[in-house]
């Protein structure tokens, strides 16, 4: 029961991102992404790209808290 509301709760958050990704970019092809990184992004250059992402991140969950 925990781990379907973490389920659930992990695809909202995921399909509001990237609608927010689509509200400023209509056209971007998000289909790639459902695969995983790209082939030519090494783990290091993942990681310092989510490092860099994060304060986003959080400002996103706050105003997804807010909206809720």
């Amino acid at each position: 029961m925990v781990a379907s509301y973490i389920s659930e709760a992990t695809r909202t958050y995921i399909a509001q991102a990237l609608a927010l990704v689509k509200s400023y970019w209509p056209k971007a092809k998000l289909e790639p992404l459902a695969e995983g990184m790209a082939a030519d992004c090494s783990v290091e250059q993942f990681t310092k790209f989510r490092e860099e992402v994060e304060p986003l991140a959080d400002k996103i969950a706050e105003s997804l808290e807010q909206e809720g």
